[in-house]
């Protein structure tokens, strides 16, 4: 459902918005960027940031869009989330 509220039918998202919209809607944070990391930082209630665990999980996320049909890394890794499945 919150992917559902971030992308509209027929729309075609990158990775680095899909992290944006959860943030500005919902306050979550997927992690595998930078804006994220700069998020966590300043909020002043992480004392330490782990960078690789914050990678594998948007790599489990994106993995599990991919799974479910709502996303595919394209050949040079960009990560295409849309809703109602992939075209193919």
């Amino acid at each position: 459902m919150l992917i559902r509220s971030c992308v509209n039918s027929g729309e075609i998202i990158s990775g680095l918005e899909i992290r944006q919209r959860l943030w500005d809607r919902f306050g979550i944070i997927i992690g595998g960027s930078q804006f994220e990391m700069q998020k966590l930082k300043s909020s002043g209630m992480i004392l330490q940031i782990d960078e690789d665990a914050l990678e594998e999980n948007f790599t489990s996320f994106a993995t599990t869009l991919e799974t479910m049909d709502f996303a595919e890394v394209m050949a040079d890794g960009i990560l295409q989330i849309r809703m109602g499945g992939n075209k193919k």
